[in-house]
């Protein structure tokens, strides 16, 4: 029988203590592989390797993963390395070192037919599947700042959306957070049908909403800057956001992430609550949601819909010198690998004149224009080489070139 090859090679500290799912103290240097082997087993299920940080806390897992089975004891003070040397030189620290993963035979090749996505049965499944709540892995968990799943498996559905977004209406009250609330959303197949439970959600609440005009797509940095805009000089009447992007993970996949008043991504006290209270919507059968019908939340008073784009490219040159890069006459080269950011590419090159040369102006929720990643899988991701080889190929063409995360 074929031995399965290690999710990670690992060095035990000899002085190291570990506690075993069962929350048993134990000897590290025997017993501790187990528990952490299952750790990365369990964050590999849930994102990408390429998500994963170098370097973390082992109980950080908890805190992003809270349905995670192994447990471990704040008092053992574990890290984890991925790159091999102890963080804040604790010496209760378990390295690991990334084993050598073999390349999918298709990564870097055109997505063959048979691995895209139905669209209609993805966004059928978003309405009609429903979580199993006696499954942890089917309640709402927060990773960074928001909660990710597919509606094949049931882990991201409208009951998921309805109860989230409810959580975050009352996060606002109980913050005193009363000002207007930016939402955008990304090119992923569900995050349309996403927005708009989120919308119905938010109008059914009072919540004054801003959205882009047109059904159209908006970057994750745009919905922080409307934020930070909105807020600045004020202590009151504070504005947040929703973003619905799973990031760069693949087409089947839908999130959504809070931003609150500070424009960047919530932190764990945020998510740690508004987790916990959309599970308790959504194992009350989400009887708590006060929500309105589309069409009516569509012209509720409190729903705006506005121009995003305009604005955010007018004041990138308050923080870029635009006129440095036009006047060098540097030729760029942009593939927003079907993203959020497809629509502002262009109107950044008129306004400032920058020679820029966008290569893949498609937005198709299959993605099937995407090279394979090293897993054969389609995903979106602008650091590996196998995801951007279509952009690669065109190097020579550029003095420089980009790849977009479909959030951006």
């Amino acid at each position: 029988m074929k031995k399965e090859p290690d999710i990670y090679d690992i060095e035990v500290v000899p002085r190291g203590l570990c506690v075993t799912a069962e929350g048993e103290r134990c000897q590290a240097k025997a017993n501790a592989k187990g528990p952490i082997k299952e750790s990365f087993r369990f964050l590999l299920e849930r994102e990408p390797n390429t998500s994963i940080l170098r370097s973390f806390h082992i109980t950080d897992i908890s805190r992003y993963f809270p349905n995670t089975n192994a447990k471990f004891a704040p008092s053992c003070q574990m890290g984890i390395d991925s790159a091999g040397s102890s963080r804040h030189n604790d010496p209760n620290v378990i390295r690991s070192q990334p084993p050598s993963m073999s390349t999918h035979p298709l990564a870097g090749k055109p997505a063959p037919r048979d691995l895209l996505i139905n669209v209609s049965r993805l966004e059928a499944a978003f309405y009609e599947a429903k979580p199993d709540l006696a499954d942890p892995n089917q309640l709402v968990s927060f990773g960074t700042s928001g909660h990710r799943g597919s509606s094949s498996n049931a882990t991201f559905t409208e009951a998921h959306i309805l109860a989230i977004t409810q959580a975050i209406c009352e996060y606002r009250r109980n913050q005193g957070i009363t000002g207007p609330l930016f939402m955008g959303k990304d090119t992923h197949a569900l995050s349309r049908p996403a927005e708009r439970v989120a919308l119905e959600v938010l109008a059914g609440n009072g919540v004054e909403a801003f959205i882009q005009r047109n059904d159209g797509f908006t970057p994750t940095p745009v919905i922080s800057r409307a934020i930070l805009i909105h807020n600045r000089g004020r202590s009151d009447s504070l504005a947040d956001g929703i973003v619905i992007t799973p990031s760069h993970n693949p087409p089947t996949d839908g999130g959504l992430k809070y931003n609150p008043p500070n424009g960047g991504p919530a932190d764990t006290d945020v998510t740690d609550w508004i987790q916990n209270r959309a599970n308790e919507l959504l194992c009350a059968d989400n009887g708590g949601v006060q929500r309105i019908g589309f069409d009516a939340a569509l012209i509720a008073s409190t729903t705006h819909v506005e121009d995003f784009v305009t604005p955010y490219v007018g004041d990138l040159a308050n923080v870029i010198d635009l006129e440095a890069i036009r006047s060098a006459g540097v030729k760029i080269g942009v593939d927003p690998l079907g993203g959020a950011a497809a629509a502002y590419w262009q109107p950044l090159a008129e306004r400032y004149g920058i020679d820029i040369t966008v290569v893949n102006p498609k937005i198709d929720p299959t993605f099937a224009f995407m090279t394979l990643d090293h897993d054969g899988k389609i995903r979106m991701d602008c650091s590996s080489p196998y995801a951007m080889a279509g952009l690669v190929e065109l190097k020579d063409r550029f003095n420089i070139a980009f790849g977009n995360d479909p959030e951006f």
